[in-house]
């Protein structure tokens, strides 16, 4: 997710805050006379839909562009119906999260004037993938604002990575606690097998196993990463493993020596992600994590599960006590997968 801003509803300057202190790069200097606060967003992966779920609450307003169907009125009289793209801005009511087209519906009544939906009208509002949205709240608590953070950075959270693998195909994963975001894929042509001279096929294997390592080397913070499950169908794995650590030693790439042990080979049905899924070794590695599936959890059930009290995990920063409220309860339903 792209962050643009996050600013008072009051201030109209179009230059976004200068951050200087480490706090304020979670959340902008604010003064005390009050105000709405809002925030600039563009999803652009899945994953930042369940975010952006979990950041906008019942009472926020939200503003977007959307479609209107409307009727306009001719000259003589007649009218037609037309639909329109226009921007709104409502009062949140409630929120469905449709992860089948990972999509969110917000629904609500209009706030602001608008040419073409009258003042207190009920709309329905879709937020899409690489459609920028702003988010009004009064206050903003510390949860909200590391979840901003996470959605803007996910690869400084996702301590799980994944390789998927078969000959010719690779995918390098980092899972999160929300889902599998994709940071590489590699398709290399390989030879079949069968024909007397090897040769070809065997520097074509080199060369694949190469681009997997440098899209390892390259999408993954091993000071972040704390295991790199290496998963394929017969023993590409094993092979590509042997190949990662013996290229390791040839030019003395520490990054990889000092990291070996975080690297788990599994077994996949094939080298698509979606072999992942019903893996048990990897759902051990999950629950060996702590973690629960949030798709399927709210976030109560998550303190219940670390029987944590919520004061405990939503206590705001002291720096933000004057201008930030305490963290509300989720109000809404937790989606489910569509049939």
């Amino acid at each position: 997710m792209t962050h643009f801003e996050i600013r008072k509803r009051a201030d109209r300057r179009t230059k976004p805050f200068v951050w200087t202190q480490p706090w304020q790069r979670r959340f902008p200097t604010a003064s005390a006379d009050g105000g709405e606060w809002r925030m600039v967003l563009l999803p652009d992966e899945g994953e930042d839909m369940w975010h952006t779920y979990n950041i906008l609450m019942e009472g926020d307003r939200l503003r977007a562009t959307t479609i209107r169907k409307v009727q306009l009125a001719s000259v003589t009289g007649s009218s037609t119906s037309s639909r329109i793209r226009t921007t709104i801005t409502i009062q949140v009511e409630g929120i469905t999260f449709d992860t089948g087209a990972c999509m969110l519906r917000v629904k609500g009544r209009n706030v602001e004037e608008n040419q073409h939906i009258k003042m207190g009208a009920y709309h329905t509002v879709d937020l899409e993938l690489n459609r920028k949205f702003t988010i009004f709240k009064e206050r903003w608590d510390s949860v909200t604002i590391d979840r901003v953070e996470t959605a803007c950075d996910p690869a400084a959270h996702a301590d799980l990575a994944a390789v998927v693998m078969q000959e010719g195909l690779a995918f390098v994963c980092l899972i999160t606690s929300a889902m599998t975001v994709d940071r590489a894929k590699i398709v290399y042509n390989i030879p079949k097998k069968g024909k007397a001279d090897d040769t070809q096929r065997k520097k074509a294997i080199i060369k694949y196993y190469d681009q997997v390592m440098t899209a390892i080397l390259r999408h993954l913070n091993f000071e972040v990463v704390k295991a790199v499950v290496i998963a394929s169908p017969g023993f590409v794995k094993d092979q590509f493993f042997d190949h990662l650590m013996k290229s390791a030693l040839q030019t003395d790439n520490k990054l990889l020596l000092d990291n070996k042990s975080k690297f788990v080979l599994v077994h996949s049905s094939s080298g698509f992600k979606h072999s992942l899924r019903a893996h048990r070794g990897l759902r051990r590695e999950r629950r060996s994590k702590d973690h629960l599936d949030p798709l399927h959890h709210s976030d109560e059930d998550l303190l219940r599960h670390h029987r944590l009290p919520r004061q405990e995990i939503l206590e705001p920063c002291e720096e933000l006590e004057p201008f930030i409220g305490r963290p509300t309860q989720r109000p809404h339903a937790i989606p489910t997968h569509s049939s």
